[in-house]
């Protein structure tokens, strides 16, 4: 929204959609946060920008984090996806054709991985 885009935002988490509100608003930015399962979303984009689910508070296993990247790479041609460790190979499987991955150390032991990534498939229906 700080460029000048439409943002917009969904988390399956109803707290974590509640807290994306109040920090959007905090910072005065108008983008609209739904409750939304990431594997069934339906709304295109130029592009996505998401923190897949990871880490001690988050049941998510690999089977749920490929849904997503399934699901994104049909709403929009170019991802960015932040996770705890290098998912290039699952990427390139749910159908991404160039991928870049980019870790970045917080301390020792703790690192996430952003991954920038194009598709020139165009997904029919989505």
């Amino acid at each position: 929204h700080s460029l000048g885009l439409q943002a917009y935002g969904a988390d399956w988490n109803q707290r974590m959609v509640e807290m994306a509100r109040e920090n959007l608003a905090y910072f005065g930015y108008k983008a609209e946060v739904e409750r939304a399962d990431a594997r069934t979303y339906t709304r295109t984009a130029d592009a996505l920008v998401t923190d897949l689910p990871y880490g001690r508070f988050s049941a998510t296993d690999e089977t749920v984090i490929r849904g997503i990247l399934e699901r994104g790479r049909a709403l929009a041609p170019t991802a960015v996806y932040v996770f705890e460790h290098n998912i290039t190979g699952w990427m390139a499987a749910a159908g991404y054709d160039e991928i870049a991955v980019y870790p970045v150390l917080k301390r020792a032991g703790f690192a996430r991985y952003v991954h920038v990534a194009c598709s020139n498939q165009a997904e029919e229906g989505a």
